[in-house]
């Protein structure tokens, strides 16, 4: 169960490295390219995947400090989820300008 937040995440992650390939369409699609791109999309799910554990435990060790108690079965879910998402969107996101950096727009 520890990664059921990272697998009902996918579709979405699925649907943003999709998306983060086809556009901009007027970047040229050579090699280097497609080298680059494939290496932010495995980069961005080793981060997601790398989150989606740190979620998972920070939040069972977090709300069981505060609350006193142990945490209901779904929140360690829901915050892996969330740290999968935001790991995953941070690092694809931050390759967008460097992707315009290494290949300007014709002109």
């Amino acid at each position: 169960m520890r990664f059921l937040g990272l697998f009902l995440m996918a579709p979405c992650l699925i649907i943003m490295a999709v998306l983060y390939g086809l556009f901009p369409r007027h970047l040229p699609k050579h090699a280097r390219r497609r080298l680059f791109d494939s290496a932010v999309i495995v980069l961005s799910l080793a981060a997601a995947v790398v989150c989606d554990m740190w979620g998972y435990q920070s939040s069972a060790h977090a709300v069981a400090g505060m609350a006193g108690s142990r945490p209901g079965d779904m929140w360690p879910q829901v915050m892996s989820a969330l740290y999968a998402y935001a790991g995953f969107t941070v690092v694809l996101l931050s390759a967008v300008p460097l992707r315009a950096r290494l290949w300007p727009k014709p002109r």
